[in-house]
């Protein structure tokens, strides 16, 4: 009984640990894939994200770069598909320098009823977004999280981030941004006890 128990145990800390790595962000989570100086790729900008060299992960060490002044609309992800009622989790680390006036924004939005076409744009109904004011942090890293949980039909999620307020469509923040390591990750004790429960379910069948 004792070895069925650790064996169960273990195969449980592997599915969380490998399913907490998986990350539903289609292109560049990391903003390894470019070179310093040149435009962001794998995410939609309508203003000048470049890669920088001032990442903090390893290994690696690039991140994406916005200058300080104003910029009407930001850094957002390619669409990707999430279960409805799962619970998810955005994290990703940023850092600030040039002011202390005003907040950049950050929203992990949802839409149903969801079409991603083949760029990654999203068509659907708005159900729903977490908000995430960044408080400037004059230089230093710091790593934000937030989990969110949305229930209809064919929803996808997406990830924008601005300088400005994104609803009221004004600048609150004209410093410059990084952004790095952007993840989002489904709860991972759902899919450990699933995959838990079938290897009960497996082991009454014999």
């Amino acid at each position: 009984m004792k070895i069925k128990i650790l064996t169960l145990a273990v195969l449980f800390g592997c599915a969380c640990a490998g399913f907490a790595a998986f990350n539903m962000i289609p292109e560049n989570p990391d903003f390894e894939d470019g070179a310093v100086g040149e435009l962001v790729t794998g995410w939609f900008k309508d203003s000048a994200f470049t890669f920088s060299d001032n990442g903090p992960s390893e290994p690696g060490s690039k991140s994406a770069y916005l200058a300080s002044g104003t910029e009407d609309y930001g850094l957002r992800s390619r669409g990707f598909e999430v279960t409805s009622g799962e619970t998810y989790t955005l994290t990703f680390d940023y850092k600030t320098a040039g002011t202390t006036d005003g907040n950049p924004e950050a929203r992990f939005l949802f839409k149903e009823n969801a079409v991603i076409d083949s760029l990654g744009n999203v068509n659907g109904d708005f159900i729903g977004a977490e908000v995430l004011d960044l408080t400037p942090t004059e230089g230093t890293w710091e790593t934000l999280s937030v989990a969110s949980s949305r229930t209809g039909t064919d929803i996808a999620g997406v990830i924008r981030i601005t300088k400005n307020k994104f609803a009221s469509g004004s600048d609150s923040f004209n410093g410059e941004v990084w952004i790095d390591n952007v993840s989002v990750v489904p709860e991972p004790a759902t899919m450990a006890l699933i995959g838990i429960g079938g290897l009960f379910i497996r082991r009454k069948k014999k």
